[in-house]
């Protein structure tokens, strides 16, 4: 080899070297330890379209501990896909007033439901008590993400762009970090059909009623062709109705383009979903009492998968004592 390949094959080598480490970095975390459930345990409404209560009650029956893998890149799609839950929520939605839930500060502890400003819930209780992201905690001032009036980015109590003073503030005082006012997700559950979940907010119109909403991001292909709700997506909404007692609304998915490229339209998709209590009983209802019988009582749910070449019986670990 002569110095030219050399120093190509070092120039080469030093262009992949960060994604490289990256990649490494994330393969060489532990993987994901998933226990069986157990008579009583909740199943989270995030996974439901990927449950199967058979391969769940084989799990406990033979005391089975599963590990998770996700690829490199799949974990960091999924990475990006939970910050942008709380771009939207906390610097875009929030300070316009569209969101609705609860709200806390990180930097003292005060948060809306300990003020009595907003409540969580109850199934077969009361409704949710929801309120608009505060301008401010009441209790330590720090402050919301606002655009610095002089230059337009958003600024702490002092523009690190061009040192502008926020209005109202103290120049000598110390500096608090925008984004301190944040979103604080509250847990919805059904405590008969041991289901449970974290919604992702509420959108907030004046003269209109609430809705649910649950955010989801795609990239720019699947942004562009979706224009009805993805499979697995309208469970997962109407679940988080069924358990804040709201199935007479009419909930909402907002996909998220991770990758926009210029109008309006083009950055968030909104797509309605109206509670369907048949398609809900047969997808969501039987497959969790399905489960919590075959917890309980040992009755082996039906099988799912036609044979054990599908896709998913392939990549399932309860394969072989499921057939």
């Amino acid at each position: 080899m002569g110095l030219a390949d050399l120093v190509k094959e070092i120039r080469e080598d030093r262009a992949k070297l960060p994604g490289q480490r990256l990649f490494d970095h994330i393969r060489n975390r532990p993987p994901e330890i998933k226990p069986p459930m157990k008579p009583g345990d909740f199943f989270r409404i995030s996974s439901l379209p990927y449950l199967c209560p058979r391969e769940e009650v084989l799990a406990f029956q033979h005391d089975v501990v599963r590990m998770i893998n996700y690829a490199p890149g799949l974990q960091i799609t999924f990475d990006i896909g939970n910050l942008f839950h709380d771009l939207y929520r906390d610097q875009y939605f929030g300070p316009m007033g569209e969101w609705g839930g609860a709200w806390e500060c990180k930097r003292c502890g005060w948060d809306t439901d300990k003020a009595g400003l907003s409540h969580a819930p109850v199934k077969g209780g009361h409704m949710a008590k929801l309120t608009t992201m505060p301008e401010s905690c009441p209790d330590c001032g720090a402050v919301r993400p606002a655009p610095c009036l002089e230059c337009g980015r958003m600024a702490m109590n002092v523009c690190g762009q061009c040192g502008a003073v926020r209005p109202g503030v103290d120049p000598e005082s110390e500096i608090v970090a925008g984004g301190i006012i944040t979103f604080k997700e509250w847990s919805v559950k059904d405590n008969k059909l041991c289901l449970k979940g974290h919604p992702d907010g509420w959108r907030i119109i004046p003269g209109e009623k609430p809705s649910i909403v649950d955010l989801k991001s795609h990239g720019s292909n699947g942004f562009v062709s979706r224009n009805s709700l993805r499979e697995g997506h309208d469970v997962q909404v109407w679940s988080y109705q069924h358990c804040s007692n709201e199935t007479d609304r009419t909930g909402e998915v907002y996909y998220m383009n991770k990758s926009p490229w210029g109008d309006h339209s083009a950055f968030i998709r909104t797509i309605a979903a109206p509670f369907d209590k048949r398609i809900f009983d047969y997808t969501v209802r039987k497959p969790l009492v399905s489960l919590q019988e075959g917890l309980d009582g040992g009755k082996m749910p039906d099988r799912i998968c036609i044979s054990d070449d599908t896709p998913k019986a392939k990549g399932c670990q309860l394969a072989s004592v499921c057939f």
